[in-house]
């Protein structure tokens, strides 16, 4: 071609040429665009899949964990009630023991006095006798 004189002809055939190379590799990129469209497809719907399936365990463990919640409530609820009748019984006890230990008290301190009676009374009675 570069022997040849640029005509009207000779660039009929070089654009020829360079249009039929254009349309090939055109050609094998449209291939391969169709190739990568069909694996998006592919991947497109194993996602709609996997969405499908993560929306089904979604589904499953709210209904689940609703169910585990409702139970747990319901335990609360029981476990309390349970621990405040033992405090009120606890309470209650307590209240009596401290009531004993005041009966003790009144009654160490009723003898203390009388103690104290006593022994002034014996100095009492010793000075009398001479002891």
């Amino acid at each position: 071609m570069a022997d040849e004189p640029l005509t009207v002809a000779v660039l009929t055939r070089a654009l020829g040429a360079f249009e039929a190379r254009m349309s090939d590799q055109f050609a094998r990129v449209e291939t391969r665009f169709d190739a990568l469209e069909t694996r998006f497809v592919a991947l497109e719907r194993r996602f709609a899949g996997l969405e499908a399936r993560v929306t089904g365990f979604e589904a499953r463990t709210t209904d689940r964990f609703g169910s585990f919640a409702a139970a747990l409530d319901q335990y609360e609820a029981r476990t309390n009630a349970r621990f405040n009748a033992l405090e009120g019984g606890m309470n209650a006890r307590f209240d009596e023991v401290v009531g004993q230990i005041d009966g003790v008290y009144h009654r160490l301190d009723r003898l203390d006095t009388e103690y104290h009676a006593l022994v002034v009374g014996m100095r009492r009675i010793e000075e009398r006798v001479g002891i």
